[in-house]
């Protein structure tokens, strides 16, 4: 027997070979089995790139590039988040450390909803909400990507929003929210247009107020308490990636606006808890909060 003759018999092509060793007639493709495997459900179909357009028109939205939707919301600073009218967000920071001197106006608030928590390269950001100060309003601007291959479209109409900015707001997202995005903006092959800016992670001044006096620091607990702000049928943020991933695989976009809303509910909660931690580092007792940590606070910021 020849070389040939052997490697084809090891292939299950030779003559000698038993039928039940050879490859089958018709024998499907490795993908079209896992497509099989995969289970199926009620009205599945998938995204196809004449949709955006479709889900724009739905959320209120506009298009604009392939794969990456944008949505704008301008709140009149009149407008009060619990206790707390925006408009405070324009007065002088005296008391919260972190906030001394800093222009109101060159502030973006940010915040992402992403495919999962555990960061890294396996973890994509699908939505990316920002908001700042524009004349008497808070602009609101979200990105929301319809499939992966929009990402770095995304994060150049983010880069532009940033134009003009010197500091980033959020919450977690010195450990988080950041983190993610500049490993989301590497593998983009882009400029990176965050680590330039100045970083406030409110999460900070919260737990060295409350964290002796709440039972946890989430933001949630700092609307309630704090803010004043109690959220009517949210979407729980951990149902946010399931309900994207439902579009992407099925089409089913019944909760994105649900997404929607809870991703500029913590952005405004943002820029309410700017003026608010301001006046608890102000008067501690009025808040609840503790004096022997502002007083740390203080003398750690050089501020006796």
């Amino acid at each position: 027997m020849n070389l040939r003759q052997r490697l084809d018999r090891l292939k299950g092509h030779g003559a000698g070979t038993p039928a039940r060793e050879r490859e089958p007639e018709g024998r499907a493709s490795v993908a079209e089995r896992v497509r099989r495997l995969r289970p199926r459900r009620e009205g599945h179909r998938p995204v196809q790139v004449d949709a955006d357009q479709s889900l724009a028109d739905r959320l209120g939205a506009e298009l604009l590039e392939p794969g990456v939707l944008g949505c704008s919301q301008y709140l009149p600073l009149e407008n009060t988040h619990g206790r707390f009218p925006l408009s405070t967000l324009l007065g002088e920071q005296v008391h919260l450390p972190e906030a001394q001197g800093w222009e109101p106006h060159g502030l973006v608030f940010l915040d992402t909803e992403t495919t999962g928590l555990a960061g890294g390269t396996g973890t994509a950001v699908f939505m990316l909400g920002l908001a700042r100060l524009e004349g008497h309003q808070l602009h609101v601007r979200q990105f929301m990507l319809t499939r992966f291959a929009g990402e770095a479209g995304m994060l150049r109409q983010a880069a532009d929003f940033l134009a003009g900015a010197h500091t980033v707001v959020t919450y977690n997202g010195k450990r988080f929210d950041l983190p993610l995005l500049l490993t989301r903006v590497r593998l983009a092959g882009l400029d990176d247009p965050f680590s330039r800016l100045g970083h406030l992670d409110l999460l900070y001044p919260v737990r060295r107020l409350f964290r002796q006096r709440w039972p946890d620091c989430r933001l949630i607990t700092a609307e309630q308490r704090l803010l004043g702000f109690g959220r009517l049928h949210d979407l729980p943020g951990a149902e946010a990636p399931l309900a994207w991933m439902d579009y992407l695989r099925y089409g089913d976009a019944r909760r994105l606006p649900g997404v929607l809303t809870h991703n500029r509910w913590d952005l405004v909660s943002l820029a309410a808890l700017c003026p608010a931690l301001d006046q608890a580092h102000g008067t501690p007792d009025a808040f609840g909060a503790d004096p022997v940590a502002v007083a740390k606070g203080h003398l750690k910021a050089g501020l006796r």
